[in-house]
């Protein structure tokens, strides 16, 4: 029985997964036809993401540990489009805390547990309301450009790492 219900909540990841691309690389088709431009991303592609080469991501955990990424699609190959990857964190590892000028990160969880703390501005008010939220496979996570945001991963050597899917927009 547990595995049908794993298969079923593989299945809507995937089902999201699809929707989440469709709409990004359409609108962003749509937006270069509208103005007459050529996008470096010539053909569309279908990928195993265990074939898909492990490379260092910009973050790095206190120990000096690379988080780690899976790029699906290069950043900016479609305007405003900073990439589309699996990002990983193992035992331990943490995202600190950092925001982004003029980019929204849209992340859907695909396997483990892992923290996020988001940080976000209330218009009209000094203060910022704190957000600290467990999440785990299925889970779906968007911060704005501003939003200071962390992910702590799996604190259980035990636990497997957690993978999660992330789509960078930007602004301009």
């Amino acid at each position: 029985m547990g595995k049908q219900r794993s298969k079923t909540s593989f299945s809507a990841a995937h089902i999201f997964v699809a929707l989440l691309l469709g709409y990004v690389l359409g609108h962003y088709q749509s937006h270069i036809r509208g103005r007459n431009q050529k996008s470096t991303l010539v053909s569309g592609s279908i990928q195993q993401l265990e074939s898909v080469a492990v490379r260092s991501t910009s973050h790095v955990d206190d120990q000096g540990r690379p988080i780690t990424k899976q790029q699906l699609i290069d950043p900016f190959v479609l305007p405003r489009l900073a990439g589309i990857s699996v990002a990983t964190l193992q035992h331990g590892q943490t995202v600190s805390s950092h925001q982004h000028k003029s980019m929204h990160e849209f992340f859907f969880i695909l396997q483990g547990r892992a923290t996020f703390r988001v940080e976000k501005e209330v218009k009209g008010e000094t203060k910022a309301d704190k957000q600290v939220v467990q999440v785990s496979r299925g889970s779906f996570v968007h911060c704005a450009p501003h939003e200071m945001h962390e992910i702590i991963g799996p604190s259980d050597p035990n636990e497997e790492p957690m993978k999660m899917f992330v789509v960078g927009v930007t602004l301009d």
